[in-house]
Formats: structure tokens, C-alpha cells, sequence
């Protein structure tokens, strides 16, 4: 990391998804929470900003998994935080398997914006939460990530992206 910074790395940008061992185990991601906070650790130490990214709406993401992410943010403090909901990406093992997480995919891709669905691009079957609970999750997640002092995707990115496209 010192020798990244001395070469001119300003910053550092990371998949971490979620906080949740849980969910990452679900993502099948090989790394630990632990992992991915030492690097938001090895990049405060060296003057590296860390940025990370998460996923909303995993499937098995609940309750006590949004109170990981937190706890986790809140804990490892990166510099920055995006989230954006989650999205069955074509060729990945939810979209080959959809029934294996418990989620039925919706296939009019017209309705789907890549970082902030106003809405899922799933239908959440059991033992998943319920769209309409997934909702109410993703608002107090929202809320709280906010309160933590990160911006949303919109709040971050698309203002940005409208100026410089000239207005």
C-alpha cells in the first residue's frame, strides 16, 4: 500500500458488498468482513482514500444482515460508501439458478435502472423478506447509511454526471 501511494495512488475502490459474513458467504465471495475492513484500515494508515461498494437486496438479506453492513461501516469507517440494489447480472449464479436464492426474476428490462431501482428487478420468495418489506428495509438502511454521513448513488454520481453533460 505505501509503495501504491509513493507511485500516486490517491484512492482505492472495493467490492466489499456487505457487512453480513452471512451474505458474502452467500455471494460466494472467498473473503471475510475482517478482510475487507483491513483494507479500509491499510488505506487510512498510508493516506489512501478508501471507497466502498455495496449491494442491496442480496438474497437472504434481512434485518440482522442490513444491521451488520452497518455496524460494519460504523466500525471501518472507509471514506466513502455507494450502495446500489441488487441486480441479477446475466450469466451469474443467481440468474442461472434464481430458485436456489429464493427469487424470481423479472424480465422486462425497460423498468431497470442499474444503480437505484425506484423497485426490484426480483420477486423475494420466502424465506426471503417480501418485496414490500425489502422496501421498508432498503429505506431504513437508506436512512441510517445517511446518518452515518454516506451519500447515495444519486446524491453522489448523478448531479455530477448532469453537470458535466451540461446540465
Amino acid at each position: 500500500a505505501e509503495e501504491m501511494r509513493d507511485a500516486g495512488c490517491i484512492g482505492l475502490f472495493f467490492g466489499v458488498e456487505t457487512g453480513s459474513q452471512r451474505i458474502l458467504k452467500a455471494m460466494n465471495k472467498h473473503n471475510t468482513v475482517e478482510q475487507n475492513g483491513a483494507c479500509m484500515a491499510l488505506c487510512r494508515d498510508v493516506g489512501i482514500t478508501s471507497s466502498c461498494y455495496l449491494i442491496f437486496g442480496f438474497p437472504g438479506e434481512n434485518e440482522e444482515s442490513v444491521q451488520e453492513t452497518l455496524a460494519w461501516l460504523d466500525q471501518w469507517k472507509p471514506d466513502r460508501a455507494h450502495y446500489s440494489t441488487f441486480m441479477p447480472l446475466h450469466g451469474t449464479d443467481t440468474w442461472k439458478h434464481p430458485e436456489k436464492y429464493g427469487i424470481r426474476i423479472r424480465r422486462d428490462y425497460r423498468q431497470w435502472y442499474y444503480y437505484d431501482l425506484p423497485d426490484f428487478p426480483v420477486d423475494y420468495l420466502p424465506p426471503n423478506p417480501s418485496n414490500a418489506e425489502m422496501y421498508d428495509l432498503r429505506l431504513r438502511f437508506q436512512a441510517a447509511f445517511g446518518a452515518l454521513g454516506y451519500l447515495g448513488w444519486k446524491e453522489t454520481v448523478v448531479p455530477t454526471m448532469s453537470a458535466s453533460a451540461g446540465g
